[in-house]
């Protein structure tokens, strides 16, 4: 299912929302990590699902606290989208649109037993973050080219040949490289 954000704000608003400390951090997001997501929404990018379970009566947020805490930062105002405003200094039709954006969700069956949650838990936070090498060679537009043809340039295959590329390491030394050129 998918809940409006409306309906998510509202539910950590009435305390509806349970977080299970087992699976839960303290917040840790930043404030740069809480404007890249508003901005997402904003953009209508689709920012993950929210894994649940519900127990006793209880909604438990197995996986998604990091981003329902944001948004609702985002709604009381105590926190800032890349424009640097707060949600109380959005158009009317820009408030809608936000509230109204829908995020979907996973509801774990109730029977599942602690075991098994931790375990789907565990198993949703073992991708491995992209390296920032990863990060800029999947950007677009001039930038890349240039910095790809930087690192593929056949006159630069002997520096190049000597550094790892694994996991695009050669290829973020190469960036460090173009970015100084750039700057003269």
């Amino acid at each position: 299912q998918t809940y409006p954000i409306s309906t998510l704000v509202k539910m950590q608003e009435n305390r509806e929302l349970h977080y299970d400390k087992n699976y839960q951090r303290s917040k840790v997001w930043k404030q740069r990590q809480k404007s890249d997501l508003m901005e997402s929404i904003h953009l209508s990018y689709p920012i993950g699902i929210l894994v649940m379970i519900e127990r006793n009566g209880k909604l438990n947020v197995i996986d998604g606290q990091q981003r329902i805490d944001a948004i609702y930062e985002f709604w009381k105002n105590k926190t800032i989208n890349l424009q640097e405003r707060y949600f109380k200094d959005l158009t009317d039709a820009k408030k809608k649109e936000f509230l109204e954006y829908r995020i979907p969700s996973v509801m774990l069956n109730a029977e599942l037993s602690n075991d098994k949650i931790s375990s789907i838990f565990v198993r949703l936070q073992e991708g491995t973050p992209l390296s920032t090498a990863e990060k800029v060679y999947a950007f677009v537009g001039n930038f890349r080219n240039v910095f790809v043809n930087a690192f593929f340039d056949p006159k630069n295959q002997q520096f190049f040949s000597k550094i790892s590329d694994k996991r695009f390491r050669g290829r973020l030394v190469s960036a460090h490289l173009l970015a100084i050129e750039l700057e003269k």
